[in-house]
């Protein structure tokens, strides 16, 4: 893909000679002209020697993977327009109701990539795109270019489902009167889940009120217009999460938690953390995040304990424990049965962790903490097995990591 003249102490030479080495050599595609009429320059005087490169090939351009076009965004939208004009904030759009039929969506192919040029004037090959990996589910199907839904219902969009499933609305509070709730579908709940409660979903669930030391499980997203508050309550999305106020919860979600206000005591993990809205406060508590974390104030003037994590793989080392730990019974088992089958374990665990460094490492490439406001005295920030502590009260503050030095690089924002 590239090549490079070198000349040594000798005959002097014009450009016209390298054009006809370059000739001789093959070398018919990306010639730099300017850079080889300066190189001619250099060799009219018979004692230069280096080398310079005076060609690049065209690199070729990979494919495009397939996608599915036109299906509502997961996660809430601000309001809605009333027809006169004004916003309806209470209608947000988590749930979206469909009829048998409703196009979900239009499949895009991948494609298959625009091919490069060597220097030598020869084809390089493009990679082609992938075919999307989204799975259709059961109340929908695929005609033609369309995804067609086929049973009336509320739309699931994951990163890895489109699907239609049943809307179950329950019209009072999760309590001794209700018992707890499970539903293959979505659920909205129109009062609170109340201490000891569960609700469990396999689609979104929408909470009306508040979760008060209850429990919510979905396997899509979860939005709560009060507040989720205690040390027993759990919420927990394979989607987003969105809430008003969090006070000693712990939240944990596959997608995005974004906190209406503020977050007291918590423990939260997430790919990404969100605080920015109203009074925007992280405060104290253990919050982690895959990608980002963004809030506007951090901490607080009385100096609490605040831990922000990024560049977070826990979950995926519990995977692999988890993993490596069911080899090691299966090998102890076929030993025990006198089976000569060896799994070799170590050499599969050592892989695993190998593996997870990988994955950390480019974690840490793009994870970033930033405090659009205020981070207070005792707030520690910790990258990988590096940590940043706030000594003293600073505003406008963005915290990366830089592969090269290993360190935590800091940059201000306002």
């Amino acid at each position: 893909m590239v090549a490079v003249v070198q000349a040594t102490a000798g005959t002097a030479m014009s450009a016209a000679d390298v054009r006809s080495a370059l000739a001789a050599g093959r070398i018919v595609h990306g010639l730099d002209d300017e850079v080889i009429d300066a190189l001619g320059q250099k060799l009219a005087d018979a004692t230069f020697g280096g080398e310079t490169l005076v060609a690049r090939g065209t690199p070729p351009v990979a494919g495009e993977d397939g996608r599915i076009e036109g299906v509502a965004p997961p996660g809430t939208q601000a309001g809605m327009p009333r027809e006169d004009g004004s916003i309806d904030y209470r209608e947000r759009l988590f749930l979206i109701g469909v009829s048998v039929g409703t196009e979900l969506g239009r499949i895009v192919p991948p494609t298959a990539g625009t091919p490069g040029t060597d220097v030598n004037g020869g084809a390089v090959p493009a990679k082609s795109g992938k075919p999307t990996t989204i799975r259709i589910g059961a109340g929908a199907k695929v005609q033609g270019a369309s995804v067609l839904a086929t049973r009336a219902g509320v739309l699931l969009r994951t990163a890895r489902t489109l699907d239609v499933v049943p809307l179950f609305t329950h019209g009072g509070d999760v309590d001794y009167s209700s018992g707890n709730l499970h539903t293959d579908g979505s659920l909205a709940v129109q009062g609170d889940v109340r201490e000891g409660f569960v609700t469990t979903a396999s689609g979104d669930v929408q909470v009306q009120g508040a979760v008060t030391d209850g429990t919510v499980h979905a396997g899509g997203s979860v939005e709560i217009g009060g507040c989720v508050i205690g040390r027993h309550a759990v919420v927990h999305a394979d989607g987003d999460v969105a809430c008003r106020h969090a006070t000693s919860a712990a939240i944990e979600a596959g997608g995005t938690v974004t906190i209406a206000d503020q977050a007291t005591h918590c423990h939260i993990r997430a790919a990404v953390v969100k605080v920015v809205e109203r009074h925007g406060v992280l405060l104290g508590g253990e919050t982690r995040a895959r990608d980002r974390i963004t809030v506007r104030n951090a901490g607080s003037p009385g100096g609490a304990e605040t831990l922000l994590v990024v560049g977070d793989v826990l979950a995926e080392a519990t995977k692999s424990v988890r993993a490596t730990g069911a080899a090691r019974l299966d090998e102890h088992a076929q030993q025990r049965h006198g089976s000569g089958t060896d799994l070799h374990s170590d050499d599969a665990a050592n892989a695993e962790r190998r593996k997870l460094r990988l994955h950390q490492r480019e974690a840490l490439a793009k994870a970033c903490v930033e405090i659009q406001g205020t981070i207070h005295p005792g707030v520690r920030v910790v990258f990988g097995e590096r940590s940043w502590t706030c000594n003293t009260a600073r505003h406008g503050l963005r915290l990366r990591w830089d592969a090269a030095s290993e360190t935590i690089t800091e940059e201000n924002i306002r």
